[in-house]
């Protein structure tokens, strides 16, 4: 693969993924201590910053408002939450009339090959990053870790998992600076 003359090259890491039971915000915040959360509801996307386990909903500095509370998280409404640290993430998602989820943790487990792409970010998610004192920019950018695995019987590859990694912004000179 390459984009714009840049070869992905598939790195090694030990990486383990096992089955997570959701039971509250607060306890996916606990487990992730220090890190980034979305969550997606039926009714919109929302951005929080998890700092000594407990989640603070991003603040919109041009709004003058926090852009979400604790108070509004409902299970029935929960369409899929995404945990980050630049180690782990929690991803937890809705099969019809449940959620479903898996911690993904690396420098553990078995050894697996990924690769990382950044995505510049333009959509709700976006909205309140780029409006908030520590982000404070137009090109944010999402870095996912994609995890490589091959069959069995014709060692084909192909992508296993993929996770949040970290949000990243531009800096004048084209590279990206890490937020954490």
């Amino acid at each position: 693969m390459s984009k714009e003359g840049t070869r992905y090259v598939a790195k090694p890491i030990k990486s383990n993924s096992v089955e997570y039971n959701y039971t509250s915000i607060v306890v996916v915040a606990e487990e992730i201590k220090e890190g980034y959360i979305v969550l997606w509801q039926h009714h919109g996307v929302f951005v929080g910053e998890v700092k000594n386990k407990k989640v603070s909903w991003l603040y919109d500095s041009k709004k003058n408002k926090q852009v979400y509370s604790e108070e509004e998280i409902k299970k029935d409404n929960i369409v899929r939450i995404r945990a980050f640290t630049e180690t782990k993430e929690i991803h937890i998602w809705r099969s019809g009339n449940e959620l479903k989820g898996r911690l993904r943790t690396d420098d553990a487990g078995k050894e697996m090959e990924y690769i990382e792409t950044d995505m510049k970010l333009r959509s709700v998610i976006a909205h309140p990053l780029k409006n908030n004192e520590k982000f404070n920019s137009e090109d944010i950018f999402l870095r996912t870790r994609n995890y490589i695995g091959y069959t069995d019987d014709i060692r084909q590859a192909g992508y296993v998992d993929s996770r949040f990694v970290e949000f990243a912004i531009k800096n004048s000179d084209n590279e990206k600076r890490k937020t954490n």
